[in-house]
């Protein structure tokens, strides 16, 4: 399908844990709802049952052969949600996930950790290997501030950014009908400290059930949580001659009947992360039983104070927030949805990186837009209340930025960053990761955006080149568009001790969109440094060589030039002083190629493989 964005997603999916199930039917979720045309493949351990539920390909996360061939044929891997990288459960566990997101990266993918809870990881060559294969992750987002925080003591140097576990935007979509009475649900699963669990446990139903609860035992991974609860009902059956209204749900519930659950009960007494985080979803107090730090951070984040550390357990502390939480009810419901209204801000953050859909050439993030999509954007930056900044470089610009890192990390912080030169789309190819869907020339976005303006709400200032440049492309523009306003303008030769009368001269104007025509790196380098002192400025564009067009002065190279992309050639045959700067195009498609025959030596399977390698 044409434009079709490829992902590869890779958690702890398939084992028939309802947690990690809830951050998979999460991630998809927002994928499928802000993604139109996304091809999904996840690496699971039951890649029958996860094709089959989700809708999605899948393969066997055991395979090495089907997981490379999935990379090889993706754009995006998604490395999380829930505690992938810690080895209190297995030393394994870390190597087995930074391996595949290696794999990726010796791919040229985009690789980003989404809302991943980190740590503990205690084993130094572990933490060592967090340290390498994280710093070269394109996007990292967390669940929480400790786990930001362990990352950069190991060294991480790439930005990290706090979002929270997707799951806590998730809602019910069936109903499950209960008795009518006062209802709790317990989420426990084994530990190594069963006997001081149950002990606890047991009075604390008692104390439930004299004061009118039912109680309803919830299995989250049923093979192992199960036992657990048998554990504690065979005791109440022991002590007690009516304990009708205790209730184990006996078989392996799926996301959908789990919600419906919790959706019922009052309040719930958790063990396992992902109960406490989805009745936190769905406005229910909870007591959270910590058998891990991941618990505790949660807690934390959630800004919930009901936590009890498993190996300190007792019953005299458990009926002690049992008796809190069951009379104050309201007030636990309403602490919930107060602190809950700035924390779901955050659940959509790693999906606003993917859709944000860039390509990156050379270490350079490209927008991969079309020029329909680019005004559109341009449009929103005019009517926002914050300064957005867009650069149009082209394979010279690129390279550029390759030895100047200034200049880089201005590109890669700017709002938008489109494909000017044919070379740029040209290079997304030869990467076969993401193509880059069309050239957006920067004259033409210019353009473009001018005819886009409705009532003058357009407010233009041009700012470079040479006076007499300026000033008839600024009077070509007005005259060419009435419908916008251009409020001032000043060529490009000044002082460094004239830029802040410059800056009052722009400010003064009323101007929102500031074109630079400095050349490059000037004008970006201006832009960085400048426009955040313009109060009234909602756009700034490096412009290059536009103006000299708007003014007449260069002749734009004829539409089947254009078309062909061959618009490089008409200039440098009516400037062949530009050939020296055009020697930089084969250089740049060899620093593309070189790129591509590192990253992916692999070749293509037969169908009859990939019919192997994929469940559908």
């Amino acid at each position: 399908m044409e434009n079709q964005t490829r992902i590869v997603i890779s958690g702890y999916y398939g084992f028939d844990n309802i947690g990690d199930e809830a951050v998979l039917y999460c991630i998809i979720d927002k994928l499928r709802k802000n993604i139109p045309h996304v091809d999904i493949t996840v690496l699971s351990n039951n890649p029958e049952y996860t094709s089959k539920t989700y809708k999605v390909k899948s393969v066997d996360r055991w395979y090495t052969k089907h997981i490379i061939q999935s990379l090889h044929n993706c754009d995006i891997l998604i490395s999380g949600g829930g505690s992938l990288l810690q080895d209190i459960t297995s030393n394994k566990t870390v190597p087995y996930y930074l391996a595949i997101v290696a794999m990726a990266k010796l791919l040229g993918k985009q690789v980003i950790y989404y809302s991943q809870g980190i740590g503990p990881i205690t084993n130094r060559f572990n933490r060592l290997l967090t340290k390498i294969v994280t710093n070269q992750v394109d996007a990292i987002y967390v669940r929480d501030l400790s786990s930001k925080q362990l990352l950069q003591q190991l060294g991480v140097r790439r930005p990290i950014q706090l979002s929270i576990d997707p799951v806590f935007d998730i809602s019910p979509t069936t109903t499950i009908s209960l008795p009518n009475a006062k209802r709790v649900g317990i989420y426990l699963r084994e530990w190594n400290n069963i006997e001081q669990i149950v002990t606890a446990m047991v009075p604390t139903c008692k104390m439930l059930l004299k004061l009118g609860y039912h109680i309803y035992f919830i299995s989250m991974q049923y093979k192992t949580d199960i036992k657990m609860a048998s554990l504690i009902v065979d005791q109440l059956a022991i002590q007690l001659t009516d304990y009708t209204n205790v209730f184990i749900i006996d078989k392996q519930l799926n996301i959908h009947e789990t919600l419906a659950y919790t959706a019922n009960f009052d309040f719930i007494i958790g063990m396992r992360l992902h109960s406490l985080i989805i009745a936190y979803a769905l406005n229910k107090p909870m007591i959270a039983l910590s058998y891990d730090p991941k618990v505790e951070n949660i807690m934390a984040e959630m800004n919930i104070t009901h936590c009890i550390d498993i190996k300190t357990l007792t019953s005299e502390k458990l009926i002690d927030r049992v008796n809190y939480v069951t009379s104050h009810l309201s007030d636990e419901i309403d602490i919930i949805k107060t602190t809950k209204l700035n924390k779901i801000k955050l659940v959509d953050a790693p999906i606003d990186f993917i859709t944000n859909n860039t390509i990156n050439i050379l270490g350079i993030k490209i927008s991969n837009v079309t020029m329909h999509q680019a005004v559109q954007a341009f449009d929103e930056f005019v009517n926002s209340d914050t300064l957005n900044s867009i650069f149009t470089p082209n394979p010279e610009i690129i390279m550029a930025a390759t030895k100047d890192p200034l200049l880089k990390q201005i590109l890669n912080n700017a709002s938008l960053v489109v494909p000017d030169g044919i070379g740029v789309v040209i290079a997304s190819k030869i990467l076969k990761g993401r193509c880059l869907k069309h050239r957006v020339a920067g004259y033409d976005l210019i353009q473009n955006t001018m005819k886009a303006s409705k009532n003058k709400q357009y407010k233009y200032y041009f700012l470079g080149s040479k006076p007499e440049i300026v000033k008839a492309a600024a009077y070509n523009m007005q005259k060419k568009y009435p419908n916008i306003d251009i409020v001032g303008y000043r060529d490009g030769y000044f002082d460094e001790d004239q830029i802040k009368h410059i800056n009052k001269e722009i400010t003064a104007s009323k101007a929102n969109i500031l074109l630079v025509a400095l050349g490059c790196p000037k004008q970006e380098k201006w832009i960085a440094h400048n426009a955040h002192l313009l109060p009234n400025i909602r756009v700034a564009i490096g412009v290059g060589g536009s103006f000299d067009v708007m003014s007449g002065k260069v002749k734009r190279a004829p539409k089947h030039f254009q078309n062909l992309g061959l618009e490089w050639l008409y200039r440098l045959i009516q400037q062949p002083s530009r050939f020296k700067r055009m020697l930089l195009l084969p250089m740049f498609l060899l620093k593309i190629i070189e790129k591509r025959l590192i990253a992916s030596p692999i070749k293509n399977k037969t169908k009859k493989e990939q019919q192997q390698v994929l469940v559908e």
